[in-house]
Formats: structure tokens, C-alpha cells, sequence
């Protein structure tokens, strides 16, 4: 199996640190400015660590698409199946049918959504709530820092007003969902029909099963018929050609000429009053006779011949009706099956409330916090006439940090709503014919469940990814494939199927297989078997904070930065801010177990880690645009008394 990873972002090794004689230096490998620069570090009597700036990376904000490098193998075009990736649920419309000719981005077929659009309503909701928190935050701040004034009057006055505007917009979600729970008539409809369906299969199976034996009799006797009047045709035709032998046009044609030729040497004579008799009448009188013999049994002969075809064709006919005849019945027994299987379907749909109960329950859910965050927002409009005590500022910093992310954390689950329900569209990938639909409307699928099958009249690509990239790879990401037989050139293509199923790859890895069709490939260049490099774009964008790989440590199964500090310990870094921001708890005697061990100036950050690849992490929570951290595992140690000695020494 060939051997996939991400091409710009692939797994990250992280380096575990030790202990007793921490290692707190950075390697001399600038990933920002790609240069190298030798570590140069000086102990102090104080113990302190004079770090190069170097071997010091200032955390950034950023954006890192992703792409994944493979192998693939060349095949020739075959059929694909179209399923939904991702998502199941019940086929609201299907637009096309077979024999239909699509266009690549067409919408064939589309899923019931009304359990997603209820959570997105709710989800947006949420969002209004967090943005009435950070408003909130933001005013305590400011009062923390100004006292009241006007403005900050004015903040938290918006800060109520949003927590009512997000309230109401939370109760209209709950009502939605509600509504949408109560509301079972679509259900109830698709119910009905599919009980109809199985009724009509049933009383078709009936009179299929009373007619089948009268319709086989009937079709019997035609085929014998036909079978008689077959062999009573070839025996004619047997006959004559034992008569008249294998005579051909070509060979009428040539002994009519001859009587021709012999009539008109006849009439000569006859007309030139010569005496006696005319020497040309015995032959004028053969040539006559064999062309006449002759012209006879050819077409009787090609008459026999197309009373036989006629026969063969009537027994092929009546074969064929008596097939269709002793068959019928398990036709219409099949579609009697598939009615009672697509009752079970609907049954099952309209027994499971499980989608619309949770969109009913977090909608309950976000009304209980917004009419709390209404509450909290009036007390803090009541709160801004009084001023904060200075030494709260730092922990009025730490609120808004908390908000800011709770507003990022609302905004991203919204857009993962939006993405999940754009998965409950199925579009065609390529141009190409539907060759197969496999369900019908109403019918509950699975995510990977073949709903179409579509030939695509191109070269296709094999390739295999892993169980961790499958989750970043969709039909219709675009791929490239360079083919070392054919060097120089470049093949592009789309993602057609994704197979559900499960592969051994090498090393005992879980992969799938993805099959590709490439756009630009020419049958007589690029051939069946050609194996090369493949590259998806799955265009995966990962945003917020990026750092680059070697700064992220694993201390003692914690994952973490080694961070400069001037000022102290900082509110998010542990505590109810850290754990509301998404900082992994640590404890904080492992904390301090680490720390002591470090220079003046360097502790040790617990990290969120989002992507993880080769040369950057994305970081989700502990860390800020602005810190400052070190690159990479260190190479100088602190000693029990202290001293910070370099490895170089």
C-alpha cells in the first residue's frame, strides 16, 4: 500500500523533556527567518538565563492550508457511486434519473436539513450571547481602567440591549424547534405513502400470482406453434435446396444472357429469309428452359429463407414472452419487497425523534443562557456606576480573554452547523450519465450509502489515505498527479467516490480508498497501470494561532511552550479563566515541578493543540498573538543550586 501524508502539515513528533536538569535552550534553526545562528548562552551569578533573541519566536496569528501527498495507481474509466460524505438522514428530493446527463457542481439530491437549520438558529443565538458577554467584559474593563464615564454607561447599556436581542432570538429558535417537533406531517405524509405503495405492490402480487399460470399456458402455445411452424419451414427449405442446389442471383443473371444471347442469334436468322430450319432453335429452347428452372428455384429458394428467418424470430419472440411470463411474479414480488422495506424506512424515521428532541433541547439550553446573560448584563449595566478597585484589572484582562474565545468557540460551532449542512446536498462531481439510482424519496440513508452511480468517461486515479486525513478529504477536492513514465507533465483532476471501507494499509494503518478522475489525461499517453505521485488539495485552512513545530514540548505527558515572561504569571494560564478558555488543566504542584526547574523569567505554558504538521502547530488556547516563546528543545540545563550552564560548554 502506498504510503500517504499531509503535504505541507504532516504528523508532528513532539519531544518529551526531561526532568531533573531541564533543557530550556532553542535550537539554532530560525523556522520565520530559515537561517541558522549558534546559541550562545551566558550564566549569571543570579541564575538567570540570557537567552538569544534568536532562539526566541514572538506568537504569531496565521492561516495554514493543507494538502495531502500520495501515490496512485492509473485505471480506465468505470462507474462511481455518489453518496453523501459525512451525514445521513432522509432524501428530501432527488432531481435526477437514469439515462440523465449531469454537469460537474449540479445538485442531484438533497437530505431533510430542518433538524441542522434549527440547530444553526439556535447556534446563532449563541453567538449573540457571547458577543453580549465580550461587550460586558469589555466595559468592566474599561471601568476597571477609567471609572465610570459615559461611554462605558453607554457599553454596558449595548450589553443589555444585546443579551435581550440574543434572548429573543434564542426563544424564536426554541419555538422553531419546537414547532418542528409538533410537526409531523411531512412524516405522517411520507408514512402514508409508503403504506399505499406497499398496498398497490400487494394487490399487484395477487393478480401477478392468479394470471401467471394462465400467461405461461398461453406462451407455451405460442412457442409450440412457432417451434411447429419453424421446422415445417427449414424442412421445406431442406427439400428444395436438395432440388434445385445452391443456386445464386449471379448465376440467373448469367443464364438469362445466354437466353438472351440465344433469342437474339434466333431472330437473326429468322429475319435474314434464310430457307430451311433455323439451326438456333434447339439452343434458344435449352437456354430458355434452364433459365426459367433455375430463376424458379432461386426464389423459391430465397422465399423458404425468409419464411425461416420469420419463424426464428417469432420462437425467439415467444421464448422470450415465456420468460417474461414465468418470471412476473418474482418482478412484482421484488417490488412488493422494496415497498415493505421503504414502510420500514419511513416507520423508523417517524418513530426516531432523536434529531429533533436534541435541536428542541439545546434550544431549551441556549434560552436558559441568554435569559442568564440578560441578567448578568443588567447587573453589570448597575455595577458601571460603581469603580472597579485597580487590582482588578488584571482579572477584568483575563474576562474579556474568556469572552473573546467564547465568541470564537460560538462563531466556530455556527460554521460547522453551515458545513454539516452543506454535506446534506449531493452534487455531481464531474460531468458524466447517471447510471443507476439506488433510492428513492423518503428513503433514510447512511453517510456513504450509494445514492447514484455515475459513469465518467475519463482516466481514473486510485489512491489510498489514511484514517486521519480521510475526515479532510471530500468528493470534488481537486488533485494533481505527476507520473515519472512521463516526466514533465502534469494531470489534474477531481475527487469522484470516496469508499467507505476500511483497508489494511502498511504498518498495520487504517486507510480508505479514493478514486479520482483526471480531466486532462489522453488514453493513448496516459495508460492503465502508470502508477506516480498524487497531491489533494482538500484547500483545509487551519486559523489563529500558529507556532512552529519545535517550540511545542511534551513534559511529562503535558503539552506546553516554554514562555518569557516579565511580569508574572498571567490570569489564563491556570485557574477557572485557563479551563473557560480551553487550557488543559494542569495541576498545580506539577506546575511548580516544572517551573522550579527553569531559568528566571521561563515557565512552562500548557498549550491547547489544534492541527498539528511538520513545521507549524495551531494552537486553540493558551497562548496570545504577542508571547513570546522559546524555539524548539534547549541545550543548557539549570543546576540544583541554580546555575545555568550551557550544553555547548
Amino acid at each position: 500500500m502506498a504510503e500517504v501524508g499531509v503535504q505541507t502539515e504532516a504528523g508532528l513528533a513532539l519531544k518529551s523533556s526531561r526532568r531533573k536538569r531541564w533543557v530550556a535552550g532553542g535550537i539554532a534553526v530560525i523556522v520565520v527567518l530559515g537561517v541558522a545562528a549558534a546559541v550562545a548562552l551566558k550564566a549569571t551569578n543570579a541564575g538567570a538565563a540570557e537567552i538569544p533573541a534568536t532562539d526566541v519566536y514572538k506568537v504569531t496569528t496565521g492561516t495554514q492550508v493543507t494538502s495531502i501527498s500520495t501515490t496512485g495507481t492509473v485505471a480506465s474509466s468505470s462507474e462511481s457511486n455518489l453518496a453523501f460524505q459525512n451525514v445521513g438522514g432522509m432524501i428530501k428530493t432527488l432531481n435526477v434519473d437514469v439515462g440523465t446527463h449531469v454537469k460537474a457542481g449540479q445538485v442531484l439530491a438533497t437530505l431533510d436539513d430542518s433538524s441542522i437549520q434549527a440547530q444553526i438558529e439556535s447556534a446563532q443565538a449563541n453567538v449573540a450571547v457571547q458577543q453580549g458577554n465580550l461587550l460586558q467584559a469589555q466595559a468592566k474593563l474599561s471601568l476597571a481602567k477609567e471609572g465610570p464615564t459615559a461611554q462605558t454607561v453607554q457599553v454596558a447599556q449595548a450589553g443589555v440591549k444585546a443579551a435581550q436581542t440574543a434572548l429573543a432570538n434564542a426563544q424564536k429558535a426554541y419555538k422553531d424547534a419546537l414547532a418542528n417537533y409538533n410537526d409531523r406531517t411531512a412524516q405522517q405524509q411520507q408514512l402514508v405513502a409508503a403504506q399505499n405503495a406497499v398496498n398497490q405492490a400487494k394487490a399487484a402480487l395477487d393478480t401477478a400470482q392468479q394470471n401467471q399460470q394462465a400467461a405461461i399456458q398461453a406462451a407455451q402455445n405460442n412457442l409450440t406453434a412457432a417451434q411447429t411452424k419453424l421446422a415445417t419451414d427449414q424442412q421445406n427449405l431442406q427439400t428444395d435446396q436438395a432440388q434445385y442446389g445452391n443456386i445464386t442471383l449471379e448465376q440467373v443473371q448469367k443464364e438469362y444472357q445466354a437466353y438472351e444471347d440465344a433469342l437474339s442469334h434466333y431472330q437473326a436468322w429468322q429475319n435474314g429469309a434464310f430457307g430451311g430450319a433455323n439451326p438456333y432453335q434447339q439452343s434458344l429452347q435449352v437456354a430458355q428452359q434452364v433459365y426459367q428452372s433455375d430463376s424458379q428455384g432461386y426464389y423459391k429458394l430465397q422465399g423458404d429463407e425468409t419464411a425461416v428467418k420469420a419463424d426464428e424470430a417469432a420462437v425467439t419472440q415467444a421464448q422470450q414472452a415465456l420468460t417474461q411470463a414465468q418470471s412476473s411474479v418474482s418482478t412484482v414480488q421484488s417490488q412488493y419487497d422494496a415497498a415493505v422495506k421503504a414502510l420500514q424506512a419511513a416507520q423508523q424515521a417517524y418513530d426516531d425523534r432523536t434529531q429533533q428532541q436534541t435541536a428542541v433541547d439545546q434550544a431549551a439550553n441556549a434560552v436558559k443562557q441568554a435569559q442568564a446573560q440578560v441578567q448578568s448584563a443588567q447587573a453589570q449595566l448597575q455595577q458601571v456606576q460603581h469603580p472597579q478597585d485597580p487590582g482588578n484589572i488584571q482579572a477584568a484582562q483575563a474576562g474579556v480573554t474568556t469572552a473573546q474565545a467564547g465568541v470564537q468557540t460560538a462563531q466556530a460551532q455556527v460554521k460547522q452547523l453551515q458545513v454539516q449542512d452543506g454535506y446534506t446536498v449531493l452534487r455531481a462531481p464531474e460531468d458524466g450519465v447517471i447510471t443507476a439510482k439506488n433510492v428513492a424519496v423518503g428513503d433514510v440513508v447512511q453517510p456513504g450509502q450509494a445514492v447514484f452511480t455515475m459513469n465518467v468517461n475519463k482516466r481514473q486515479v486510485y489512491v489510498a489515505v489514511s484514517e486521519a486525513q480521510l475526515q479532510s478529504v471530500s468528493v470534488g477536492d481537486p488533485i494533481t498527479m505527476t507520473i515519472s513514465a512521463l516526466p514533465g507533465q502534469t494531470f489534474t483532476g477531481k475527487v469522484l467516490e470516496i469508499d467507505p471501507t476500511p483497508i489494511d494499509g502498511s504498518a498495520g494503518i487504517t486507510e480508505y480508498r479514493v478514486k479520482a478522475a483526471l480531466d486532462n489525461a489522453q488514453p493513448d499517453v496516459v495508460k492503465p497501470g502508470m502508477s506516480g505521485n498524487v497531491v489533494i488539495h482538500t484547500n483545509l485552512k487551519h486559523a489563529g494561532v500558529m507556532i512552529p513545530a519545535m517550540s511545542l514540548q511534551n513534559v511529562d505527558g503535558y503539552y506546553g511552550v516554554y514562555e518569557l515572561r516579565q511580569n508574572g504569571t498571567k490570569s489564563i494560564d491556570s485557574g477557572a479563566a485557563a479551563a473557560a478558555a480551553g487550557v488543559p488543566p494542569v495541576p498545580q504542584s506539577e506546575l511548580d515541578k516544572i517551573d522550579q526547574n527553569m531559568p528566571k523569567g521561563v515557565y512552562f505554558q500548557p498549550v491547547q493543540v489544534g492541527y498539528q504538521g511538520n513545521t507549524q502547530v495551531q494552537i486553540t488556547a493558551g497562548l496570545r498573538e504577542g508571547d513570546k516563546i522559546l524555539l524548539g528543545a534547549s541545550r543548557f540545563t539549570v543546576e540544583p543550586d541554580g546555575t545555568v550552564l550551557s550544553n555547548d560548554d
